[in-house]
């Protein structure tokens, strides 16, 4: 991973502190969720602003080893094959380096922000097929560059469904349990790298599906209450954010490559994202997708229903 703002270093040096559970200060849990926006042409000092806001913390030693972890979603409003959320872990030193050099390449294609992959995919015919594949593998270069490792969770509706206990009358979708399932990547690798921090999450600016992360990202503090799992606290930002941008990327090309659905003529480089060298995704497993799906499911429950469950026995 890159532990400054050029060089290269091998492996992830452990983290110093512990993360400090902090709220957006446009945020609260009360269930109201307003995304901070992005100042234009001041993306340091909003990359800055952010990473304050989710670390709480202007330690010199934190900036450099405590990890944010840019996620986002594909595939989560209809009923394809799969539904994939995926992202990139960078420090704050790659996250401002990585922004400096992602800007460069969609400047020079001159590529309208935000990028979005499904929007991309209407305007992508002004480009030639070279232009494509060098906007791709200068995109997928500099994510492999300066990523810790990139993170994805792929789940079929059909798999969701079968693991969610019928009786548990639950609030768990399946965004929330695809994020829970990236957390729970990120805390085994985390475990590898004997990184003693915790991960700060951010998504793009709330939506349809804010609930679900709300709700799943506090059943995974109350499960940290008997057993460590790095979680740390959330926002939401502006889908600008040049890390949001490349989790896009990240989870559209997660999906389409599980899917069975050849990358389109120009995109093949998106696929060297995914070398299991610094690549994570889940692999089916019925055991700890059941204990997952159970124990997420009684954590989100509805309060109300579980009551009246209990009354009943």
């Amino acid at each position: 991973m890159i532990n400054d703002s050029e060089g290269r270093v091998e492996g992830l040096p452990m983290g110093l502190g512990s993360l400090q559970e902090v709220h957006w200060r446009d945020f609260n849990y009360t269930g109201e969720l307003r995304p901070m926006q992005a100042k234009s042409g001041d993306d340091r000092r909003y990359i800055e602003e952010v990473w304050w806001l989710l670390h709480h913390s202007d330690d010199p030693t934190k900036e450099t080893f405590a990890l944010t972890c840019y996620l986002d979603e594909s595939g989560i409003d209809n009923q394809g094959p799969v539904a994939a959320v995926g992202g990139l872990l960078l420090d704050k030193a790659q996250c401002l380096s990585f922004d400096k050099q992602w800007v460069k390449i969609l400047n020079h294609y001159e590529i309208n922000r935000p990028l979005h992959m499904k929007k991309f995919l209407k305007e992508q015919k002004r480009l030639s097929i070279r232009q494509r594949r060098g906007l791709f593998h200068g995109l997928s270069e500099t994510i492999n560059s300066y990523k810790a490792h990139s993170t994805a969770a792929v789940l079929s509706h059909e798999q969701f469904n079968k693991f969610v206990p019928d009786k548990i009358p639950t609030k768990l979708s399946l965004y929330g349990f695809c994020f829970i399932l990236c957390a729970f990547q990120n805390h085994l690798q985390a475990e590898s790298w004997e990184y003693k921090d915790r991960i700060a999450y951010l998504l793009e600016q709330p939506n349809e599906h804010s609930g679900d992360i709300a709700d799943a990202h506090s059943a995974m503090i109350e499960w940290q209450k008997d057993k460590e799992f790095h979680m740390g606290t959330f926002g939401f930002a502006d889908k600008g954010f040049s890390a949001l941008e490349a989790a896009d990327v990240i989870a559209w090309g997660t999906r389409r490559r599980i899917s069975g659905k050849p990358f389109y003529e120009g995109f093949e480089h998106i696929n060297d994202i995914f070398n299991p060298n610094h690549h994570v995704e889940n692999t089916w497993d019925d055991k700890l997708f059941y204990d997952l799906t159970e124990w997420a499911a009684k954590q989100i429950a509805e309060p109300k229903e579980i009551e009246q469950e209990g009354d009943d026995t």
